[in-house]
């Protein structure tokens, strides 16, 4: 919908936005003759589905929206624009200084972020010289001037943008070579050789994860889900999440009512028939569960047995409904205050609406969530981020955006997986496979 399609009569967008902007801006590609008011129409595919569009388009009629924050002093967009101010004049250290804090995303930007940037520039980091980083400009102390090497401006012309590359691993057969697809290399890194998970509605088993490829042979095993991209998702903004969390609330109070369904259809907008789907939905989830909708009061946490069929294998589903921006960082945290009570590696698989728990053996649940102090959750999300693969991949991509990992030429890309050893090699964090 981000193209120019001329005048639309009306959206009709099938299964709902991962975010309520998203509605709006594709809702407001309708309606744009004078007098016209832009129409939308949404089609839910499933009882999940039917939920969300009810938060979503009540959101849209009360003209709420997340709110957007601004990235202040973005350190690696700030390494590229003194490279390329520097590379086509001599600037004085100082002027330099006041003269980006006139542009409001480094108005607040601190001298010492300031000086550590020129020395990261110059080839020094963390106090050091880094053999890794080649330097980029040349400081005059007596001077106090900086100026751009010869090599600098073509960098900034080869390697500039701040849309990060991507990286993906192709997935190949063990027998043959061949290759089967590609994953997303988050994906990867969250697994290791003997996991099992579905690929073209196949069982495959790792077998060896290399540099760039990732080798399976299909397999009869239990599998761990399906792999996943993160440029088809969305990590749901907690402003969304807490307005599902909200309707959800209302609803576990007022499912029984039979004035709910007629608030449905006046309230959110909805069909007769999809007020009834949805309401039969959430009746269905409290018999199954044998307890209230889950919402912002009510944490529910599902034993199930794990898909595939093995007895032994079970998991625990925490339905947190608190949107990926909590549900992520929030996984982290649990994963690490298991690692450290336990001294072994506890399977966690974190989503939108929940977080699951595959535990090695029988736990108790309620004890172990119960352990997890507000005051520790900071030390506990830092201890496992700079191991996770989340870290190594968001560096790399801030790496790049400082010319730290450039390109080889205007028409070649560096392979990904020596952006990856260069990366790993730079930070001096081991959060490789």
């Amino acid at each position: 919908m981000g193209i120019d399609v001329g005048a639309l009569d009306e959206v009709i967008l099938i299964q709902s936005p991962m975010s309520i902007s998203a509605a709006l801006q594709r809702i407001g590609r309708a309606g744009h003759r004078v007098g016209e008011v832009s129409k939308g129409l949404f089609f839910p595919t499933h009882g999940r589905d039917l939920l969300e569009a009810a938060a979503i388009g009540r959101c849209v009629l009360d003209r709420e929206i997340e709110s957007g924050h601004t990235i202040q002093s973005p350190l690696d967009v700030l390494a590229q624009v003194i490279a390329a101010m520097t590379g086509v004049e001599i600037w004085d250290i100082d002027a330099l200084y006041h003269f980006l804090q006139t542009s409001y995303p480094y108005h607040e930007l601190s001298r010492v972020e300031y000086d550590l940037v020129l020395k990261m520039l110059s080839g020094h980091y963390a106090g050091s010289r880094n053999r890794a980083l080649q330097p980029l400009v040349s400081i005059d102390r007596i001077d106090n001037t900086i100026r751009a090497k010869e090599k600098t401006l073509r960098l900034v012309y080869q390697s500039g943008g701040t849309i990060p590359d991507r990286g993906y691993f192709i997935l190949r057969r063990r027998d043959t070579g061949t290759k089967v697809g590609e994953l997303d290399e988050e994906f990867v890194w969250e697994h290791k050789p003997g996991d099992v998970f579905t690929f073209g509605a196949q069982n495959w088993k790792i077998h060896q994860i290399t540099h760039n490829d990732v080798i399976a042979a299909l397999s009869d095993g239990t599998t761990e889900g399906a792999p996943f991209w993160i440029a088809e998702e969305i990590n749901r903004d907690f402003h969304l999440a807490e307005k599902i969390s909200l309707f959800l609330e209302t609803a576990d109070s007022n499912l029984q009512d039979s004035g709910f369904e007629k608030t449905l259809i006046h309230d959110y907008c909805m069909e007769e028939t999809a007020a009834r789907s949805l309401i039969l939905f959430l009746r269905k989830q409290k018999k199954a569960s044998g307890t209230g909708l889950p919402h912002r009061h009510n944490l529910l946490v599902e034993y199930t047995q794990f898909p595939g069929g093995d007895k032994n294998c079970s998991q625990v589903i925490l339905h947190t409904l608190w949107g990926g921006k909590v549900n992520y960082p929030f996984a982290l945290a649990l994963s690490a205050l298991w690692e450290n009570t336990n001294r072994s590696e506890l399977k966690i698989l974190p989503h939108n609406d929940a977080i699951a728990i595959i535990p090695p053996y029988d736990f108790p649940v309620k004890e172990f969530l119960l352990s997890l102090r507000a005051e520790d959750i900071e030390s506990l999300l830092r201890q496992k981020l700079e191991r996770s693969g989340f870290f190594g991949a968001r560096f790399r991509e801030n790496a790049a955006r400082a010319l730290l990992l450039p390109r080889d030429s205007f028409d070649r890309r560096t392979p990904l997986w020596l952006n990856r050893m260069r990366s790993k090699k730079t930070s001096g964090h081991n959060y490789s496979i």
